[in-house]
C-alpha cells in the first residue's frame, strides 16, 4: 500500500540563528534547535501526512511568517519496490557542500552539449572540501547532484553489484589524498522518458540540445515512465543508470570551475535498493515500463 509524506523545504538564513533555532524549537524540532547542531542552509525534511509534527511545523512558520514549499512524495510498500525493474533513489535531506566542477573535477565536454555542457562525461575523481561532509552520515548528495556514499556503504554495494555501476573513490580539493568517500557513478543513460512520465516541470532549456531545464514539480510527485519498446528486457538493466533528462540549469563558464553540469536522476536496481533502503533521508519511488 501505497503512503504519502509531505517535505517541507525553507531557507534558514531568513532570521539571524538564534532567533532561527527558537523558532525551530516552536516547532518541536529540537534536534536542529540545539546550538550543538549545525544548522543547515536549507530545512528539507520529510513528514507522513498524519504525522502531528507536520502541522505543528506549518503553524509555526505561518505564524512567523516564514515561506515554505510543499512536495508530495509516494513511500511504497517494500514488496512493490523489490519487484520493481528500476526504481527512482532521492535524497531529501538537505545537500552538503559544492561539487561538480567546483573544485576542479574534469569533464569531457566533446561527450555533452557544446553549448551548456549537459551531459559532459566526468573523467577524474570528484573533488571535495572534505570539511563539508559529515563524519558519521552514509550517504550525502552535493550541491550540484553528485551522490557519494561511504566506505562502509561501497562494501555492501560491491557485494551486490554485477555490472554498470562504478564507485570511484573521491579526493581532497586541497591536496588530492583520498577522501573516504565514494561516488556512485553509472555507466548506462536510459533514454528519453515517456510522455507518462509526471511530476515534472520545465524552465529555460538548452535551445541546442533541450536536454537541461527539468525541474522536480513543486507539489506532484516525480513518476518516471519508459515505453516498453525503448527498454531492454528487465534482466538486462544495469545495476544503475542515469536519466537522459538533466535537473536544473547547465551552463559553461570560464574558469570551468564556475560551470554548472546539471545533474541527472539515478535509478537503480532492487539490488542496491536493498542495501541503501535502510538509510535514513532516502526516499525510492517506482519507475514504469508502459
Amino acid at each position: 500500500m501505497m503512503r504519502v509524506r509531505i517535505q517541507i523545504v525553507f531557507g534558514t538564513e531568513l532570521r539571524p540563528e538564534p532567533e532561527m533555532r527558537r523558532i525551530l524549537a516552536a516547532a518541536g524540532l529540537t534536534r536542529l534547535a540545539s546550538p550543538t547542531s549545525r544548522l543547515p542552509v536549507v530545512f528539507a525534511e520529510s513528514f507522513l501526512v498524519d504525522d502531528p509534527r507536520l502541522a505543528r511545523l506549518r503553524h509555526t512558520l505561518s505564524d512567523e511568517h516564514i515561506a515554505w514549499y510543499e512536495r508530495r512524495q509516494h513511500v511504497y510498500d517494500e514488496d512493490d519496490l523489490q519487484s520493481a525493474p528500476l526504481v527512482l533513489l532521492s535524497i531529501v535531506r538537505a545537500p552538503k557542500g559544492a561539487g561538480g566542477p567546483t573544485y576542479g573535477t574534469e569533464y569531457d565536454l566533446r561527450s555533452g552539449c557544446s553549448k551548456c555542457g549537459s551531459g559532459s562525461e566526468q573523467i577524474s575523481a570528484l573533488y571535495l572540501k572534505a570539511s563539508d561532509l559529515p563524519s558519521k552520515a552514509p550517504i550525502v548528495e552535493t550541491m550540484h547532484g553528485d551522490i557519494v556514499v561511504s566506505t562502509d556503504i561501497a562494501r555492501q554495494l560491491e557485494a551486490v553489484m554485477s555490472a554498470g555501476l562504478e564507485l570511484r573513490q573521491t579526493r581532497s580539493h586541497i591536496d588530492h589524498r583520498l577522501l573516504p568517500w565514494w561516488q556512485l557513478l553509472p555507466a548506462v543513460t536510459m533514454p528519453r522518458m515517456s510522455l507518462s512520465t509526471s511530476g515534472i516541470e520545465m524552465g529555460d532549456q538548452c535551445p541546442a540540445c533541450r536536454r537541461d531545464g527539468h525541474f522536480d514539480h513543486l507539489f506532484q510527485p516525480l513518476m518516471i515512465a519508459y515505453a516498453h519498446d525503448d527498454i531492454a528486457t528487465p534482466d538486462a538493466l544495469p545495476d544503475a543508470a542515469i536519466t537522459w533528462e538533466r535537473f536544473g540549469l547547465s551552463v559553461l563558464k570560464d574558469p570551468f570551475t564556475e560551470s554548472n553540469i546539471a545533474p541527472a536522476k539515478l535509478l537503480v536496481k532492487p539490488s542496491i535498493y536493498h542495501v541503501l533502503r535502510q538509510i535514513r533521508g532516502v526516499t525510492f519511488d517506482l519507475v514504469s515500463i508502459v
